[in-house]
């Protein structure tokens, strides 16, 4: 059952971010390589996973309160990745298309969470009500700038709900990543190309909001460095004035 469902993680996943690349093909932007580039390097490793799983690579779940299911296949190397769609606002459709799949293979009645022998993480803070911005990963939003609480509340969701869809794409980043040449995003064909080293090198993330306030990511490495270890670490992010006000908070 669990090499089922990874296995349809897998195909949906790649078959999101082929859709990705497709469009930046069809863009035909001469600076867009480097984002094709990684897009297909992130393919080739998600065809590296199904191969393994389908060996017999043990392969393990866990669940948290916050952000998306992380999927471990094999333990020398191990090599995980997290289900989450290259653009946030497409998750929803992405993990009811791994349902189907799976069903399809597998069968899904009387189907529970824990019959995919899901691992609850450990060590995570108590979830707390979303309207407070925070979460079991550590991540929040400073409630601060209240006068226009709804232009701010707005600017918060997306700069977290982007945080957490990055860190997702960055678990399957197959090199080590060097901090001191890690962001700010680059415009790249339809999405944006996040740096992980001094080389240029790149991971493909729909980060509009992100693009538009660099500092924030900046501020985010220590946490995202311990999220990309199962760790916890707080961060209470502030949306710049420009992202608050703008009229295109979602725009790319």
């Amino acid at each position: 059952m669990r090499n089922a469902f990874a296995q349809a993680a897998v195909a949906e996943l790649a078959t999101a971010y082929s859709a990705v690349l497709s469009d930046a093909r069809r863009d035909g932007r001469a600076d867009a390589a480097r984002w094709i580039a990684a897009t297909e390097a992130y393919i080739e490793n998600l065809t590296t996973i199904a191969r393994a799983a389908d060996a017999g690579a043990e392969i393990r779940f866990l669940f948290g309160p916050e952000g998306p299911l992380r999927i471990i296949v094999g333990s020398d190397p191990a090599r995980q990745f997290m289900l989450a769609a290259p653009r946030p606002h497409e998750s929803g459709r992405l993990e009811q298309a791994v349902l189907k799949r799976f069903c399809q293979a597998a069968g899904c009645l009387n189907l529970r969470a824990n019959g995919l022998g899901a691992e609850p993480r450990t060590n995570l803070e108590t979830r707390v009500p979303l309207n407070a911005k925070r979460g079991g990963d550590g991540l929040s939003c400073a409630l601060q700038g209240l006068r226009h609480g709804k232009l701010y509340r707005r600017a918060c969701a997306q700069l977290i709900g982007e945080l957490r869809a990055l860190v997702a794409v960055l678990i399957g980043v197959a090199n080590p990543i060097d901090w001191s040449g890690f962001g700010p995003p680059r415009r790249r064909g339809p999405s944006h190309l996040v740096p992980v080293d001094r080389l240029g090198n790149g991971v493909v993330a729909d980060v509009p909001a992100l693009y538009r306030s660099p500092q924030v990511l900046t501020d985010a490495i220590p946490w995202i460095q311990a999220r990309l270890v199962g760790k916890v670490a707080s961060f209470r992010l502030i949306p710049p004035a420009s992202l608050v006000y703008g009229s295109q908070v979602v725009s790319r």
